[in-house]
């Protein structure tokens, strides 16, 4: 439940203040809060908004962005307005998967390549030591698109050595 909100400008930039019962967050760009597993609407600049679920450890396991009208739209020029994640029981991330507004998968294009999906393994102290990447089709991506597997290594003192 929103009890108020504020529009604060500073630096070309809007950012809403809300108010959800007894907590206040300042939003700014890019940040976002979550609230017992309710979704929190924040809108940025007047450009979009975005809702996040979270589960019942107060993870974030959807992310949805919406234009003005209240419709799904892309997000910073990319291709997805649909962000689901997935945790295991130990709680850490292991797979993010990006969907556009009618629920397909698409790529997320970052510099680093271009992607639909990303599944993480961990080791017993909960560091990434597998990662893989794969193509809206479900494929491992192709070498020249993204690598497909990521493998990491730590030397005794926990340090990463090859990534």
């Amino acid at each position: 439940m929103i009890l108020s909100v504020n529009i604060l400008q500073r630096a070309n930039q809007s950012f809403e203040v809300f108010r959800v019962e007894s907590f206040q967050f300042a939003v700014f760009p890019c940040l976002s809060h979550c609230f017992n597993g309710e979704l929190i609407g924040i809108v940025v600049n007047d450009i979009h908004k975005y809702t996040q679920k979270f589960n019942s450890r107060n993870q974030c396991v959807e992310t949805c962005y919406y234009n003005t009208n209240g419709s799904l739209t892309t997000y910073s020029g990319n291709t997805y307005c649909i962000v689901r994640r997935e945790y295991n029981d130990r709680g850490l991330n292991t797979k993010v998967s990006y969907f556009d507004k009618n629920d397909n998968p698409v790529e997320y294009r970052g510099s680093e390549g271009r992607y639909a999906s990303l599944v993480s393994e961990f080791d017993m102290y909960g560091r990434v030591i597998r990662q893989l990447y794969y193509d809206k089709n479900g494929a491992l991506t192709a070498p020249d698109v993204m690598v497909p597997e990521a493998l990491v290594q730590y030397d005794k003192w926990g340090n990463i050595v090859y990534f």
